[in-house]
């Protein structure tokens, strides 16, 4: 099968920050320092995936593995492909369904927790939903307003704008009209009381 090289240059000071900074375990990091490299990361794709991905994540499992993961943005694909860091090969695919049962719509973002608890962003910003590995929804968070009645433009991520999850509260960046005045940029969800509150910045 044809395969061609996708370059993940611009990717590679986070990802470099991200392995020096991180070993599995939750603590506070203070020491982290980036260092200019002329080495280039890359990853085999085939002709079904788009080389330059919106979102991109790095993510270490609990057995210590590790993964450049992507969402494929070709023909609106849904699919995250995970790749292994160390062999630079396709290791498996998490492809969560349009339509149907577990049907998310288009995703254009993504957040892993683990492989159990992955968090997807709609396209439209509306919902954040839930699912494992197999795509399988397990839950549902709302983006329309936060637990206090203040109305919310919608939910955005991507490669610059990641969610990210501190204890059981996820951080998400909100599509801000800047026209309005004290739109929040920010809101909290907390994942165990599915409760949304909008940041006061």
């Amino acid at each position: 099968m044809y395969k061609k090289n996708l370059s993940i240059a611009l990717g590679l000071l986070t990802l470099v920050t991200a392995l020096s900074c991180s070993d599995g375990k939750q603590k506070t990091y203070n020491n982290c320092s980036l260092e200019k490299t002329d080495k280039v990361v890359t990853f085999p794709i085939d002709p079904e995936t788009r080389n330059n991905p919106y979102v991109y994540a790095f993510y270490r499992d609990k057995n210590g593995s590790e993964y450049f993961t992507m969402q494929n943005a070709e023909k609106r694909s849904n699919d995250i492909l995970f790749y292994d860091w160390n062999t630079r090969q396709l290791a498996f695919k998490v492809k969560p369904e349009k339509e149907g049962p577990n049907g998310v719509g288009w995703v254009s973002g993504y957040y892993i927790h683990n492989l159990d608890s992955i968090y997807l962003v709609d396209a439209y910003g509306e919902q954040i939903f839930l699912i494992n590995k197999k795509g399988e929804i397990k839950d549902k968070f709302n983006a329309k307003e936060d637990v206090h009645g203040v109305k919310l433009s919608g939910y955005k991520s991507y490669a610059d704008y990641p969610l990210m999850m501190i204890q059981n509260k996820l951080y998400v960046t909100i599509d801000a009209n800047r026209f309005l005045a004290h739109e929040p940029v920010t809101v909290t969800i907390d994942t165990d009381m599915k409760e949304t509150v909008a940041l006061p910045f």
